[in-house]
């Protein structure tokens, strides 16, 4: 930027001076071909034009255009309200420019990268013997801009940034350098602190580079400080990179806000410092040695990126030795919750750019979750053609549990979906449940111990579902598949299969709830379907045989098409029926059918002593139909044995917390 308002303020004195007692707004067609021939670009002064010679030669010119180059967006390359200068006197008769001072009023400047790669701001400044102009021959100690504006465009990226209300001062030895510059810039509504230190600009030596960007209202500061080994499209730049933030989620709020988010604050007090050694050229970034605190946590690692036409690849390593989380967590839950959304739709989670590749990398020795230490926690995954391939997920929890995921994923028109396995060895998974937070309940304490669990996991925008399970636990084994469609009204489907489990020892139908009635509404709020196979089960010290199990739930209501058991303690049993309204007012209606060897089968099943006198009466066939609602249950039965039979009804009617 100096560069260019340099070579324009030279062609303008040079034409100025040459007769300083003249009115030049006489002369503006005239002083704009000066600058024509020097800069190559045609230019226009739209105001007044006013030089006083002595004391001390000062210039103001108002209205100034510079034209930009064939092809870029914006007509003008450089604009000014106004142009003050104040020159020193006796340099000038040396042929040199030294400026005192220089005051530039609502500038605004147009860099362009045109879609062939050429950079719209170069200018080929030339003097009237046709030479190229000495860059020593121009000095500026002190350069003030006041209400500035600089745009960036890169026509190959589509890339726009704007800088507004910039206010800075600096200076500069030649048009060669060095520069120095200072102050205050806006951009994506933050505000922006700038310094910036340019060593000279010689032919092929290293050129000394100091940048500096601060966010003042989160006192943040950014600072890069190296050496670029020429100026030139291929020069490289080696140096370091430092950054600081007093507050993170001040700093993650500003961060959020730039990339035009609501800029909500995430309540994390932790400070922020990290360091990083830089490599950098055109088409390529390293950040190595990376040493990041956060807090109390540090973080190390490494981070290059490379950007070739039409590509970019970043590959990311990164490492702790241990990393609390809980405080994290706690500040997070401790956030207002968003207002739920309006619409049914099932957000997008993600979309990985087409023209992104590279590897991720993550791996901690130790976390601290809920009070607890998680081991070994690694993620490796690399990404290419639009998909994320997950290596490894892998950590060990509480429980002396390990946990791993692998798989793809992708995107796709709604979001991203996901493929892939998952696996889980526990050997007490009720201290894992326990370190998770999640109640076991009525189960023993003997119960849900040794655990192993493999499963396809798959998940896509609208729906999600785990297959091919197989999930041993305390002996029992449990295969099939689950799965839901997340819409406005979910959709569950399970057809699931059990070889063999103890129901008594899991204390399952062993306790007595509360009296009083049963709120059912949550079943209408979705549909689902259930299948379930039991090879065998033990239930009221009973052994029983080839349990199958289909029912449903839609439109608000429930539907039980089979309950089958095959043999359960010297019995059988067949039921159905179904169930309304369950969101308002819930009716059922139940159809049972069972055989028994004799009526003590029942009386076993049901947990009381049969005695000895029951035996003899021979099979026993049971029809009953049970209907209800929220007054009372209705129950027709016939019983039939071998000398006799017993036909029944009954209500029992249900009263306001418990029953009559």
């Amino acid at each position: 930027m100096l560069y260019i308002l340099g070579g324009l303020i030279g062609a303008a004195l040079a034409a100025a001076l040459a007769v300083p007692f003249l009115d030049w707004n006489r002369y503006k067609p005239e002083i704009a071909a000066l600058v024509e021939e020097t800069t190559g670009r045609k230019s226009w002064i739209d105001g007044d034009i006013r030089l006083r010679v002595l004391p001390a030669p000062e210039l103001a010119v108002a209205g100034v255009r510079l034209a930009n180059a064939r092809g870029a967006v914006d007509p003008d390359l450089a604009r000014l309200k106004a142009l003050e200068l104040r020159l020193a006197f006796w340099p000038l008769l040396a042929g040199r420019i030294e400026i005192g001072r220089v005051t530039l009023v609502q500038p605004r400047l147009s860099l362009e990268i045109l879609a062939d790669g050429s950079r719209a701001w170069e200018l080929g400044l030339r003097v009237g013997n046709g030479k190229a102009a000495d860059p020593d021959g121009f000095k500026l100690q002190h350069l003030a801009i006041e209400a500035g504006t600089l745009t960036f465009r890169d026509a190959r990226s589509g890339l726009v940034e704007r800088f507004e209300a910039m206010d800075l001062t600096g200076g500069f030895d030649s048009l060669a350098g060095p520069f120095q510059a200072k102050g205050t810039a806006a951009a994506r509504g933050v505000t922006l602190g700038l310094e910036a230190a340019i060593g000279r600009i010689d032919g092929f030596r290293p050129i000394p580079i100091s940048l500096g960007l601060g966010l003042p209202a989160v006192k943040a500061q950014a600072r890069l400080t190296g050496s670029l080994s020429a100026a030139r499209a291929d020069g490289q730049f080696a140096g370091r990179l430092d950054l600081s933030a007093e507050h993170l989620g001040a700093f993650l709020a500003t961060l959020d806000r730039a990339q035009g988010g609501r800029g909500d604050t995430p309540p994390l007090t932790q400070s922020l410092a990290a360091t990083a050694q830089v490599a950098a050229g055109i088409d390529r970034v390293a950040l190595e040695g990376i040493a990041l605190r956060l807090g109390e946590a540090r973080i190390q690692g490494t981070v290059k990126a490379a950007f070739p036409v039409g590509l970019t690849t970043l590959d990311i390593g990164l490492s702790t030795t241990r990393l609390d989380l809980d405080p994290w967590i706690a500040a997070l839950a401790a956030q207002p919750k968003p207002a739920a959304a309006t619409s049914t739709r099932p957000r997008a989670l993600f979309a990985l750019p087409a023209d992104l590749s590279g590897t991720v990398s993550l791996v901690a020795e130790a976390l601290q979750l809920n009070g607890a230490l998680v081991r070994e926690a690694r993620l490796e995954a690399e990404i290419r053609d639009r998909r994320a391939q997950l290596r490894q997920l892998s950590a060990q929890f509480p429980g002396g549990a390990r946990a791993g995921l692998t798989g793809s994923l992708t995107s796709t028109a709604g979001g991203a979906a996901f493929d892939g396995r998952i696996e889980l060895q526990a050997d007490n998974l009720r201290g894992l449940l326990g370190w998770a937070k999640l109640d076991p309940g009525p189960v023993p304490p003997d119960r849900l111990r040794q655990t192993d669990l493999t499963a396809r996991l798959q998940f896509a925008p609208d729906s999600i579902a785990a297959r091919e399970i197989d999930l041993r636990i305390d002996g029992s084994r449990l295969t099939g598949s689950v799965s839901a469609a997340l819409a406005a009204r979910p959709a569950l489907v399970g057809d699931l299969r059990l070889d063999a489990i103890n129901l008594d020892a899991y204390g399952i139908f062993g306790g007595g709830g509360s009296a009083g009635t049963t709120d059912w509404s949550a079943l209408a709020e979705v549909d689902a379907d259930l299948t379930l196979a039991v090879e065998s089960f033990t239930l009221a010290g009973q052994q029983g045989h080839n349990l199958a199990l289909a029912a449903g739930l839609r439109a608000g209501g429930a539907n039980l098409r089979q309950l089958t058991v095959e043999r359960w303690g010297g019995a059988s049993l067949r039921a159905g029926g179904q169930a309304i309204d369950l969101a308002r007012k819930p009716r059922f209606g139940l159809q049972i059918e069972s055989h028994a060897a004799d009526l003590a089968t029942y009386l076993r099943l049901a947990g009381a002593d049969p005695g000895r006198g029951l035996s003899g009466l021979g099979q026993v066939a049971l029809k009953a139909t049970i209907d209800g609602d929220g007054e009372g249950i209705a129950a027709t039965v016939d019983a039939a044995a071998q000398h006799a039979r017993l036909l029944g009804r009954g209500r029992l009617a249900l009263a306001a917390g418990g029953t009559s």
